[in-house]
């Protein structure tokens, strides 16, 4: 008979095939790293592309690098900096992809009046895409459901502090010394919930800096192309 099994994460599937009578001796998990060579801090090129998007030296820069579509939830995006900007925090956002919720989204922002806030790359090359990586301090993923988001592994790499949604099995990835997944739920104000956690996180720049090495050295020690 089939049976329909729903994982959320590697490691119930490997627990479900030990169960199934597979040898837990000969099963592991393969994850998918990332090149840690290519995706790293960069001081230079930190300070390189944040003149080139006309932004200064100690502004706090969130990075949202998704397609614009109905998974990566950009409307909660838009909404959570609606909040911090309604909390008075100053921040600046990027926006690195396209989608066909674009339009959407420029209206919610101009709507709000935070629109000079907020920086729309388009579609980034992938070869660029390590640039832009090293000029943010946070990557906001407010993804309705994923596996392990690659852009997770990438901005870790690169020494971003991570918030997104715990969906997956994207807390095998991120601990809790390496960002924050925030675990959504019915009737709960998630663009709320977002921004009550980036607001801690835009004044609190020391703490930006711990949770950034921690999860730079996190990729260098588990998930590193070589160890894939």
């Amino acid at each position: 008979d089939f049976i329909d099994y729903t994982f959320t994460s590697c490691n119930q599937v490997r627990n479900w095939m030990i169960e199934a009578g597979a040898d837990a001796k000969r099963l592991g998990v393969c994850y998918i790293g990332a090149d840690t060579e290519r995706w790293k801090p960069s001081p230079s090129q930190r300070e390189q592309v944040r003149n080139q998007l006309k932004l200064g030296r100690d502004d706090t820069v969130i990075l949202y690098a998704a397609r614009l579509e109905e998974q990566k939830q950009p409307d909660v995006f838009a909404e959570t900096l609606c909040k911090l900007a309604e909390k008075g925090d100053k921040f600046h956002a990027l926006v690195a992809g396209e989608g066909s919720l674009q339009s959407q989204l420029i209206e919610k922002l101009s709507a709000r009046g935070i629109q000079h806030s907020v920086q729309l790359l388009g579609s980034v090359p992938p070869e660029k895409m390590p640039e832009i990586m090293a000029a943010p301090d946070i990557l906001f993923l407010p993804s309705k459901n994923e596996g392990i988001s690659q852009a997770l592994y990438e901005a870790m790499a690169s020494g971003l502090v991570i918030v997104g949604t715990d969906v997956g099995g994207q807390a095998e990835l991120v601990t809790s010394d390496c960002g924050i997944l925030y675990h959504t739920a019915i009737n709960q104000d998630d663009a709320n919930e977002y921004a009550n956690i980036l607001h801690g996180l835009i004044n609190d720049p020391h703490k930006r800096q711990i949770i950034a090495a921690t999860s730079r050295n996190l990729i260098l020690k588990q998930f590193t192309l070589t160890v894939m």
